[in-house]
């Protein structure tokens, strides 16, 4: 792969500086759930549904950027790159700051929710302007390939609204939080344009709006179909189930969450390289190994991302959540089923670049039935939010393999060679699921010295039934070897 050393640095950097960042994420999730309890939790996580699909309010305009700018980057054309970026924001913050004042407008005529809910909306609808803007200043500097930086915002976002968690939850409990994640929004940008000479300008073109506009809707139906198949589970649990059972669940959807920052950064530190390689000559040979090798990538190492978090998990929950233990079980199937959203994080990339968007959008509809038909079949038949669980692996299984089928049948054309490349990219996933498998018949005993020393011996027999998949990994993409002689080199260097 073209740049391989400069994207397994970048990729390097940004995953550790996220993982670095959602260490505090994850403590604030902790904080936050021990101190709401599961009923007010699941407020909480049905009111940061609205900050989650509020980033896509810009209507195609920050998508359409993040295609745009890299793709003109390839052909050496930066004046349209910089006004694309200019127009993009100007329009987005118009339409947000309306998103904004009509959810606190609405908010005076709700007359059936509580008044600390209520609160939280009206905070929340100032969140969300905030929000897009520093989404737009993420996007450009991942079309700028500043990774470094994009991890040091993310590392001083998840800090200063760790630090204001713990200063406002006890004091102002719900509408806490969100003064929380008000505050950490206003610091971040502040950090961002004390470091960053880029300033986006006001740039009212109506009908370039509106190009930018359709140009980028079918990545923006993508972006919105993609939230609501990976939160659809939360939603069938709201409308069947109660705030009990949902505060149960969104602990295992925080937890399983942890495994696609890797896929996610991988395929966020590709992106931009795949749009301007793309860009040079059009030509889907020349960008043949920037989908083929971050796939093996993933197919390999994240399985053992997963098993680590999955013989971890539970006794964390238990001792340090014990309110949250009905949800362990949750957590041990979503932790498996990510993987397969893990695995097409570059398929989906690889298809928006050469322009078949529309595979996307025929698989994701299709998907999000089987997740409401499954979901509800498990939810009626009294499996409760393990049902849930199960319809959601089982639905993010079907979505996977549909779109790497639409990806490599590009290069891989005969049925016989696909069908054994997918049994290359399975087994290992296969193989993991065998050992935690395995492992899951020795249960948590509620002696915690006993139970540490038992978690301690599962990692360490785990970890030596995974060192083949690492081996394999390198054998089939460098990466290991890469990544270390890297990291040896430049401590030479010191």
């Amino acid at each position: 792969m073209a740049h391989e050393k400069e994207i397994i640095r970048d990729t390097s950097i940004f995953t550790v500086a996220r993982y670095a960042a959602y260490f505090f994420t994850i403590l604030t999730g902790l904080v936050i759930a021990r101190v709401l309890g599961p009923a007010s939790f699941g407020v909480y996580s049905a009111l940061m549904l609205i900050v989650t699909y509020s980033q896509y309010s810009h209507l195609g305009l920050l998508p359409a950027m993040t295609k745009k700018v890299p793709f003109y980057r390839g052909k050496k054309e930066y004046d349209k790159a910089r006004e694309t970026e200019n127009i993009a924001f100007s329009g987005a913050m118009i339409i947000i700051i309306l998103i904004s004042l009509t959810l606190i407008i609405a908010s005076f005529f709700i007359k059936n929710l509580d008044e600390h809910t209520i609160n939280g909306m009206r905070i929340v609808a100032m969140i969300i302007v905030l929000q897009q803007i520093f989404f737009f200043y993420q996007n450009h500097l991942r079309v700028e390939k500043k990774f470094l930086m994009i991890g040091k915002t993310l590392l001083v976002y998840s800090i200063a609204y760790f630090i204001f968690i713990i200063i406002l939850i006890i004091r102002f409990r719900l509408e806490g939080i969100f003064f929380a994640l008000l505050i950490a929004y206003c610091i971040v940008l502040f950090y961002i344009f004390k470091k960053e000479k880029f300033k986006f300008k006001i740039t009212i073109m109506p009908k370039k709006i509106v190009q930018l506009m359709r140009f980028g809707f079918p990545l923006l139906t993508i972006g919105i179909m993609s939230i609501f198949l990976i939160s659809i589970d939360k939603l069938m649990i709201i409308k069947f189930m109660d705030k009990i059972q949902l505060g149960y669940y969104s602990i295992a959807t925080l937890i399983a969450g942890i495994i696609l920052f890797i896929p996610k950064s991988i395929s966020s530190v590709i992106f931009p390289h795949l749009l301007e390689r793309y860009g040079e000559k059009e030509d889907k040979a020349h960008i043949k190994n920037y989908l083929f090798q971050p796939t093996l990538i993933i197919s390999y190492l994240m399985p053992v991302v997963a098993g680590l978090i999955f013989i971890t998990a539970p006794v964390a929950i238990y001792y340090i959540l014990p309110k949250y233990i009905q949800g362990i079980t949750a957590v041990k199937i979503l932790v498996c089923a990510v993987f397969f959203m893990s695995i097409v994080s570059t398929s989906n990339h690889f298809l928006v670049t050469i322009n078949k968007e529309r595979k996307l959008l025929l698989v994701q509809p299709i998907s999000i039935v089987v997740a409401i038909i499954l979901n509800y079949v498990f939810i009626i038949n009294g499996y409760g939010i393990k049902g849930v669980a199960i319809a959601t692996a089982i639905t993010y299984f079907f979505y996977s393999t549909c779109i790497l089928v639409y990806s490599f049948r590009y290069y891989i054309h005969k049925v016989v060679p696909l069908i054994k490349f997918f049994t290359k990219t399975y087994i290992p996933f296969l193989y993991t699921i065998l050992i935690l498998a395995l492992s899951n018949l020795i249960p948590i005993t509620g002696n915690l010295s006993r139970d540490i020393l038992l978690t301690v011996i599962k990692l360490v027999i785990f970890i030596v039934f995974s060192l083949p998949l690492v081996w394999l990994a390198n054998k089939k993409t460098g990466v290991v070897k890469t990544f270390f002689d890297m990291v040896i080199s430049k401590w030479k260097a010191k």
